[in-house]
Formats: C-alpha cells, sequence, structure tokens
C-alpha cells in the first residue's frame, strides 16, 4: 500500500487500485491534539497487517505533519482491528476510536 499526496486529496494504492478521497473535516473538535494520533493494534491481528498498516503510517508521516504514537494511557486513540474490510471515521471521535 502507498499513500501518495495528490493537491489536499490523499491517493492511497491497495493491490494496484487508487483510491482518492477529498473527505475533510472542519471541526475542529475532530483534529487530534498536536496533530498527533496514539494508536493500538489488537492483539489478534496478524504480523502481515502490522506490518502493512506501520508502512502506512510511516508513509502518511513523511507526507504530512502528522505524527503516530503507540498508545500509552491516552484518552483518546485508535484500535487498528482487522475485520475484513477497511473503515474508519473522519477525525478523532473521542475515546476508543475502531478503525479496520
Amino acid at each position: 500500500m502507498s499513500i501518495i499526496p495528490k493537491n489536499n486529496k490523499c491517493c492511497a494504492v491497495l493491490d494496484e487500485v487508487d483510491v482518492y478521497s477529498d473527505v475533510y473535516t472542519s471541526d475542529n473538535r475532530k483534529l487530534w491534539d498536536n496533530r498527533t494520533i496514539p494508536y493500538k493494534f489488537d492483539k489478534d491481528i496478524s504480523f502481515e497487517l502490522k506490518t502493512s498498516v506501520m508502512k502506512a503510517m510511516e508513509r502518511i508521516a513523511e507526507v504530512s505533519s502528522i505524527v503516530f504514537e503507540e498508545r500509552n494511557d491516552q484518552k483518546d486513540y485508535i484500535k487498528i482491528v482487522d475485520k475484513g474490510g477497511y473503515w474508519s471515521f473522519i477525525g478523532k471521535q473521542g475515546g476508543k476510536q475502531v478503525i479496520t
């Protein structure tokens, strides 16, 4: 998977398929504090998926001002799980936020 910035849009290349998104939020309450996103992987996630997600997070950090950091005790964080698909909410929702 590759994340490639294209003007103010994001292009994710997944298995030879380009996915473009111009989805964003103007609600400041949904922005992550200091552009830092605490994350935690589900204990049942495969090594392969974890590796792919880590590479994607590294690429996003390279081309943006977003920082990913492993969760310690932060109240707001994303929990990455494998539910056989890909989805998430836009921006910070508050508390544990599950993404697949």
